[in-house]
């Protein structure tokens, strides 16, 4: 966890595209997809058709379907 920390300090709010991107990344690595989506939408403000924004939107829909897949088997 100190090095998740290190790296949301140098990173502060995302200056630039890979900047977002990387934060992206880091909160869907500590479970916050509700802040990686706020992420993602302000990279693909930026610029939506970049291929950052493409790969980096295909990141948080993986992660938020392996997280509703995993939600639903804990039912059964």
């Amino acid at each position: 966890t100190d090095n998740v920390n290190e790296a949301f300090r140098v990173l502060g709010e995302g200056s630039n595209s890979e900047q977002l991107a990387m934060l992206v990344q880091l909160y869907l690595r500590i479970n916050r997809l509700d802040l990686a989506q706020n992420m993602l939408k302000k990279l693909k403000a930026a610029d939506e058709d970049s291929a950052l924004a493409m790969m980096t939107s295909a990141w948080t829909q993986i992660y938020s379907v392996s997280v509703f897949f995993n939600m639903k088997a804990s039912f059964f």
